[in-house]
Formats: C-alpha cells, sequence, structure tokens
C-alpha cells in the first residue's frame, strides 16, 4: 500500500471502512488515513486496496440502508 491508496478495513467495532492513505509506517504496521471527516490509524493487515468504483459501490450501498 502506498500514499494516495484508496483502502478498506474491517474495524472489529465499526465494520468495514473506507479511507485515503495519508501515510504508511513500515515498522509500525499502520496506516495513516483520512476516513470521513477525521484522521485515524488502521492496521495495515487489516486493509486492501479497493478501487475507486468499489468505495462508491460501498457508499451507495451505505446509504441505501
Amino acid at each position: 500500500m502506498k500514499v494516495g491508496d484508496l483502502v478498506r478495513y474491517d474495524h472489529p467495532v465499526w465494520g468495514q471502512l473506507i479511507g485515503l492513505v495519508l501515510y504508511v509506517d513500515k515498522a509500525g504496521g499502520t496506516l495513516r488515513v483520512f476516513c470521513g471527516n477525521e484522521v485515524r490509524w488502521f492496521v495495515t493487515s487489516g486493509c486492501e486496496v479497493i478501487s475507486e468504483e468499489a468505495a462508491m459501490d460501498l457508499f451507495e450501498r451505505a446509504r441505501i440502508r
């Protein structure tokens, strides 16, 4: 993963989160990500790089619920 990637993070409490990678901490195994209206840390092993189309699909499904 690299800065600028869109990632999906399956969080055990908050569910699926989507964010934009701002910083990669390889040594710590984490990503600094802009998610919603805040900056968060995601665990790299729980993340998957997704396409813009996949992100929009997830947003659309969440909006319909």
